[in-house]
């Protein structure tokens, strides 16, 4: 009896064992108990599988943006100074008379003064006479008539120089009372801005009698 009993217990331990190491010798690729990982052996000859799965990319800096109601920047515009040694021009124009009739000649005198540190070049003074006016002759300066324009030139100016120029002009004699002639010259010089001046004569009307009861004045009145 007590060695069937003996015998019983021998085969129940076994049994016990064998159910324990069976599943170890018994797993196949891909089977694991729990708490185990099997690999599953790459056959030879085959590359390793590689993963489809996109590579992650570092995420893009955002661009920079103004904050609201921040100001927008604004681009400097400063102007420019002048040279300390450019040209100082200063263009004046007088006449000889403010008021005058029909058949009168008047005086009209052109200045440009150098006011700057360097000299001026190519010095240009004109002036274009309007309908109301015809060419008189040329009292002072170095200046011609080119048909009803005057023109003066100097090749150079230097700083303080002065370019001088009077002419006279008659106003015609069938322009109409009441009125007013504006005569307008202009200087320029080699990288200068073109400079202007102008004059107004007024003729009063037909019924006002000119003063000194005279219907013309001669250069010599002046």
């Amino acid at each position: 009896m007590r060695r069937r009993l003996a015998s019983y217990l021998l085969a129940v331990t076994v049994l016990i064992g064998a159910a324990i190491v069976a599943p170890r010798a018994w797993a196949t690729p891909g089977q694991t108990r729990p708490g185990q990982t099997v690999p599953t052996p790459t056959p030879k000859g085959q590359p390793t599988p590689v993963s489809s799965s996109p590579t992650a990319r570092p995420p893009a800096e955002p661009s920079p943006t103004l904050a609201p109601g921040a100001p927008s920047p604004t681009p400097d515009l400063t102007p420019l100074a002048p040279p300390a040694d450019a040209a100082g021009l200063v263009f004046t124009k007088e006449v000889s008379r403010q008021q005058v009739w029909p058949g009168a000649t008047v005086r009209y005198t052109l200045t440009l003064n150098n006011t700057g540190a360097s000299s001026a070049r190519q010095v240009v003074l004109s002036d274009a006479l309007p309908p109301e006016l015809e060419p008189g002759p040329i009292l002072a300066g170095a200046a011609a008539w080119d048909g009803r324009t005057l023109r003066a030139e100097a090749v150079i100016l230097p700083p303080g120089g002065q370019l001088v120029v009077t002419f006279a002009a008659t106003v015609r004699a069938d322009v109409t009372p009441g009125r007013a002639v504006v005569n307008r010259a202009t200087a320029t010089a080699a990288g200068d801005a073109s400079l202007s001046a102008a004059t107004t004569v007024i003729l009063p009307p037909a019924e006002l009698p000119p003063t000194g009861g005279k219907c013309g004045l001669q250069i010599a009145d002046f």
